[in-house]
């Protein structure tokens, strides 16, 4: 059973083969899918079912786990998701171009469709780090125009090629941006992945925002490669 606090908070989770302390669901749960298609976005009720996974090939992946959802939605799953906070039906999905790739020295303009719609924008920039071993200090910036936050700060180093960033896991990138949390203001979810080993997911809410911040870490789904 999970301690008192952690059914309070919400959980933030993929489905997927992973290291046994890694995930704490349990099958049987239910849990909400974020589904984001041609239609737009909807949080969707599934059961979560939860295997031992131990790839024979894998001997360094003791324990594992693979967490699967019925109904499954296929490509059309962002992230699974349970909390108190977050309820079943439509979801507000941010306007703009693109897949949510996030470029060097690029804005990337977000609009809210509500009425009147509410503009943002994310923007990532690299400069050189106070490093000894060359290194490149690279945040991501939300901003709604009159107000900015720093939400992740990636770390990149020089490529084979001159003037070229390398990243040490993938690229940056948002999964999805809307309004989940019914406040009228901007929710992310961000890959903040800064090693290449894994993954790392992480859920901004506006709602979970601190000292007057654009939107706050309200969940993470943090995971290590074999």
């Amino acid at each position: 059973m999970l301690p008192f606090a952690l059914l309070l908070a919400i959980q933030l989770l993929e489905p997927g083969s992973f290291h046994g302390d890694e995930v704490r669901a349990v099958s049987g749960q239910r849990w909400l899918a974020l589904v984001w298609d041609e239609k737009g976005s909807a949080l969707r009720p599934v059961t979560i079912h939860v295997a031992s996974a131990n790839p024979a090939d894998q001997s360094s992946f003791p324990e594992g786990k693979q967490v699967t959802v019925k109904p499954a939605y296929d490509d059309s799953l962002v992230a699974l998701l349970r909390g108190p906070e977050l309820n079943e039906g439509p979801v507000t999905t941010a306007v703009f171009d693109g897949n949510g790739d996030l470029e060097i020295g690029k804005t990337v303009p977000l609009t809210l469709p509500d009425s009147p719609p509410t503009h943002y924008t994310l923007t990532l920039s690299c400069k050189p780090g106070k490093t000894v071993y060359p290194s490149f200090r690279c945040p991501l910036v939300l901003s709604d125009g009159v107000q900015s936050q720093e939400l992740f700060v990636y770390t990149a180093f020089p490529g084979e090629q001159r003037q070229h960033i390398s990243f040490p896991g993938p690229s940056p990138y948002f999964a999805w941006a809307g309004d989940l949390d019914g406040d009228g203001k901007l929710d992310l979810l961000v890959n903040t992945t800064n090693h290449d080993n894994g993954g790392d997911l992480t859920l901004y809410l506006s709602s979970k925002a601190k000292n007057g911040a654009l939107a706050g870490v309200a969940a993470q789904f943090l995971t290590v490669g074999c």
